[in-house]
């Protein structure tokens, strides 16, 4: 694998912010879903 060219690897709490980044994104599309009352 080519680990390389990955952004979250210049920076050393990089793969924290992805994560952080993703979970919020889930957490406003849930929060989004739940007001439309599609869940």
């Amino acid at each position: 694998m080519n680990f390389k060219h990955m952004p979250e690897l210049d920076t050393p709490y990089g793969y924290f912010v992805v994560l952080g980044v993703i979970a919020v994104f889930c957490l406003l599309l849930f929060m989004r879903f739940k007001k439309a009352k599609w869940l």
